[in-house]
């Protein structure tokens, strides 16, 4: 299977009802609410389940409206000295990253944007954005201020600053490695590592052996994905770990 049979627009859109919240003040900041480190770890783990080889990049996304119908040019992400987000590369396919919101109203001014995915380091849907990945912080600033000044283009600018591997630690912890939140609020409902409940759940649904949860409140989805055996969620991870 391909990355994209894996992740199919509705188990896209299951997962972004487990994960994406509103937009809140995380740590003094603005968060969108993409939940972007819980959307790469279960991504990650499905992925490592597959047999892909995954590795979590930290760094910056800022994406890039400029100017069109006299409409200023607009940036949605991390500024160049505040803020991360978290995406994967994956060995021989290259820059995923689904966790990004880019609908309207999340922020003052901004307007829908046409957007699935970063899929093989390209903008998906094909040929509504382009992507540009810098290696400097300097280079990031300059690659933004380059795009707000292009009429009528959309642009996703990343800048990777770190990198790491996945490990045993980091599937035996998720809560400790992703750390958002929404693991807040699920650690206050739930007991255990529910998000590898999660990672279960959709497994079966690639499988075509569970229903989709896309359609029930987020709680709910929460609560039933809380009840799946935890021997079933432990084969999952050895198989995932092995």
């Amino acid at each position: 299977m391909t990355v994209e049979d894996i992740l199919s627009p509705d188990l896209l859109e299951e997962l972004h009802n487990f994960l994406w919240i509103e937009p809140l003040k995380n740590r003094g900041e603005f968060d969108p609410g993409w939940n972007c480190r819980d959307h790469a770890f279960i991504i990650a783990c499905i992925l490592t389940f597959y047999g892909f080889q995954i590795e979590f990049l930290q760094g910056k996304v800022m994406f890039v409206r400029g100017p069109s119908k006299g409409k200023h040019p607009m940036g949605f992400g991390q500024e160049a000295d505040k803020g991360w987000h978290t995406w994967l590369r994956v060995k021989d396919y290259g820059h995923l990253d689904v966790s990004p919101n880019l609908i309207g109203g999340l922020k003052p001014g901004w307007t829908t944007i046409p957007f699935i995915g970063i899929f093989a380091g390209k903008w998906t849907p094909v040929g509504m954005g382009q992507v540009v990945f810098c290696d400097l912080v300097s280079d990031y600033s300059h690659q933004i201020a380059a795009a707000s000044h292009a009429e009528d283009k959309y642009f996703a600018i990343y800048c990777a600053l770190r990198s790491e591997r996945m490990t045993r630690e980091i599937v035996d912890s998720p809560d400790t490695f992703i750390n958002s939140p929404l693991t807040i609020k699920l650690k206050q409902n739930f007991k255990g590592n529910i998000y590898l409940n999660l990672v279960s759940h959709l497994l079966r649904r690639i499988e075509k052996s569970r229903k989709s949860l896309a359609n029930i409140s987020r709680n709910k989805a929460w609560s039933l994905i809380n009840e799946i055996s935890s021997s079933e969620v432990s084969a999952d991870m050895e198989e995932i770990m092995r």
